[in-house]
């Protein structure tokens, strides 16, 4: 009984530290207007890439292009997308969805 209180314990600390990490390498949203040059003619801000890129990916230039580049969408696994905004996974991955 007393190695089940320690294991059960551990466990628990375990998830308490993961939960933790999670928590606080949650990225924050920025206003990149604040680092925008004064002088520039044409400023574009795009908050969400992998939203930029299923938008393109679902116009009709792009299906129709679709059979020559032999280019299908992707269909989005939330699993995955939290993992690489949580810090899990290639950095390739962790990068676009973090990007702003």
């Amino acid at each position: 009984m007393k190695r089940l209180r320690i294991v059960l314990g551990v466990v628990l600390l375990g998830i308490l530290v993961a939960a933790g990490w999670f928590w606080f390498n949650i990225p924050t949203k920025v206003d990149l207007a604040d680092y925008a040059p004064a002088d520039s003619l044409v400023y574009l801000e795009f908050n969400d890439l992998s939203k930029v890129a299923r938008a393109i990916q679902h116009t009709e230039v792009w299906q129709a292009t679709a059979p020559i580049t032999q280019s299908t969408p992707r269909t989005e696994n939330r699993l995955f997308t939290a993992a690489a905004r949580a810090g899990i996974g290639p950095v390739e991955s962790v990068l676009f969805t973090r990007s702003q």
